[in-house]
């Protein structure tokens, strides 16, 4: 946590809090790194099933170094932006739900913060996943949305589900329930 450090008219230090510092001080957007062909555009019906998948590089609101897809193992992935209601339900539905169940041990869950508008509502999205308690690591999408535009994202909140070869198995854009999302689990885990 970051804190002000103040001077008194007597010259004695006095050190507070700064209010709402930590998300401040975080990086909110940063460059990411694609490699490999960006996915088309999702539209149903899923056209992409068995494209090799972007590799995304970047990092995390505090700055540390993160891959989307880790090699051999499968990979469920939410694009998610912080002024959208519906990923406002989804994140607080799913953080609880992965809360109560734990993160499975043989799929790795990982949420992209992405379209990130400091003049919209809910802003900083780093606040938003705290507060929400979102238990997966989040990658943060530089401004231009390259990572979320290279998974071909058409709508929010937007899916993606990668098996352990890298090959996208399917995606979706739209809310989910916890039971739609652990049949995302089952199907990453066996690829199809």
């Amino acid at each position: 946590m970051i804190a002000i450090t103040t001077l008194s008219g007597d010259g004695q230090e006095s050190t507070t809090p700064a209010a709402n510092s930590t998300a401040s001080a975080l990086s909110q957007t940063n460059e990411v790194t694609i490699k490999g062909v960006a996915i088309p555009e999702f539209k149903e019906p899923e056209t992409a099933q068995g494209a090799a998948a972007p590799q995304v590089t970047g990092s995390t609101f505090d700055g540390e170094s993160m891959t989307l897809l880790e090699s051999g193992t499968p990979t469920v992935i939410g694009f998610f932006a912080h002024w959208c209601p519906a990923c406002q339900n989804e994140v607080d539905k799913l953080s609880k739900h992965l809360t109560a169940t734990g993160l499975p041990d043989d799929v790795n869950v990982v949420a992209v913060s992405t379209a990130v508008d400091s003049d919209r509502s809910n802003f900083p999205p780093s606040a938003w996943f705290e507060s929400e308690g979102w238990p997966a690591p989040v990658l943060t999408d530089n401004a231009q949305s390259s990572a979320a535009m290279s998974y071909g994202l058409s709508g929010f909140p937007f899916w993606a589900i990668v098996d352990a070869d890298g090959n996208l198995v399917s995606r979706t854009a739209g809310g989910v329930s916890t039971d739609e999302f652990d049949a995302f689990i089952n199907v990453a885990r066996a690829g199809a």
